[in-house]
């Protein structure tokens, strides 16, 4: 079973922070689950059907450009818990949240982290959401230094019954 707290990309370089629990089991339960099959990879709004987003960090002259990534949650279908997938391209300092959208107009924080990542590291980042209820949709944001890239996926997962 997943835990119900946020991780942070510093929990899952083994180190706990402030920002939740964190057990050093988590993100190998999590990428079980996803081997496993008990997760289902999220579809990039807007992205042709692809469930894997990679980008490169674009600021812009007039603030953030490309920060925002929204995956799509299938209608019909209850998840218990979801799976950040995150591969930095580059040794660097990255910064990440993920939000819930709810159908209600209401949003919440479901996860939020930062660390200096390792370049071609898979990491797996697990959380739960905040509220216990079913979002139509998710907000990855990824901050980090102008054109560093990663590549991000989302998995939404049922418990092992």
């Amino acid at each position: 079973m997943i835990p119900t707290k946020s991780f942070s990309l510093l929990s899952a370089l083994g180190i706990t922070v402030a920002t939740g629990l964190f057990t050093a089991a988590a993100p190998a339960v999590a990428q079980g689950a996803v081997a496993a099959g008990q997760c289902v990879a999220l579809k990039v709004v807007e992205g042709g059907g692809s469930t894997l987003v990679r980008k490169s960090i674009k600021k812009g002259a007039f603030g953030p450009g490309n920060l925002n990534t929204d995956f799509a949650i299938p209608t019909g279908l209850r998840f218990d818990y979801y799976v950040l997938e995150f591969l930095p391209e580059n040794n660097e300092h990255y910064d990440g949240s993920v939000t819930m959208k709810n159908a209600d107009g209401s949003s919440s924080t479901a996860y939020s982290g930062s660390g200096n990542l390792t370049r071609g590291k898979t990491y797996y980042m697990p959380f739960r959401s905040p509220t216990l209820t079913q979002p139509y949709q998710l907000n990855l944001w990824v901050g980090s230094g102008e054109n560093n890239s990663y590549q991000a996926r989302i998995w939404a997962c049922r418990d092992k019954k």
